[in-house]
């Protein structure tokens, strides 16, 4: 805002001698820092084997003062998993499995130019790959001839033995003889079971 004010200026000259002139005086107002209120993070999973340097996502900073600028870092990173870059979160050498630990507490914290920061806590998800299996194995390649039907040959499993994350189909049932039942190969028809 602006506030008039006058001023008394004398002239050494005969003209103008004592006359008064007025100016303008401009008032700033100078605002207090607010501190941050909250932090935002982008993407809060990792892929399980992700290798390290993995971004898994970008902070944003709540602030009154639109204008700030932030400096972010983890006060809380149990087993040192991730590190900060900048304003990203991304992944250090720590090779993560789903099934050993599928949840990583951590704790940020924003810092503005002033000083004044927030913290707040994030859960970084461990999000499970499905891979190819690399060989599939059956508990029991024997079967007495004659077996009626329905008789369980073997169970198939893989070579990281999660057998309840695959599905088995069979590319080649030896003339309808066998068929699947979810995991285990049993007999279809046990008549042309024959030795001979």
């Amino acid at each position: 805002s602006e506030t008039p004010a006058a001023g008394n200026s004398t002239d050494k000259g005969d003209n103008n001698k004592g006359k008064f002139w007025s100016a303008h005086i401009v008032t700033l107002e100078v605002q207090p820092n607010r501190p941050p209120t909250g932090i935002r993070l982008s993407a809060n999973t990792v892929p399980e084997n992700s290798p390290a340097d993995t971004l898994i996502g970008r902070f944003t900073t709540s602030d009154p003062d639109t204008h700030d600028r932030f400096i972010y870092g983890l006060t809380s990173n149990e087993g040192r998993y991730f590190k900060v870059v900048g304003d990203e979160l991304r992944t250090t050498g720590f090779s993560f499995d789903f099934d050993s630990r599928a949840e990583h507490p951590i704790t940020v914290r924003s810092v503005d130019a002033t000083g004044a920061f927030v913290d707040k806590n994030f859960t970084i998800q461990v999000k499970q790959v499905q891979t190819s299996p690399k060989e599939i194995y059956l508990t029991k390649r024997t079967i007495l001839e004659n077996s009626p039907n329905g008789t369980v040959v073997g169970k198939f499993y893989t070579d990281n033995r999660k057998t309840s994350t695959y599905r088995y189909d069979l590319t080649d049932a030896a003339g309808g003889r066998f068929k699947l039942k979810e995991d285990l190969l049993v007999v279809a028809d046990g008549t042309r079971l024959d030795f001979e």
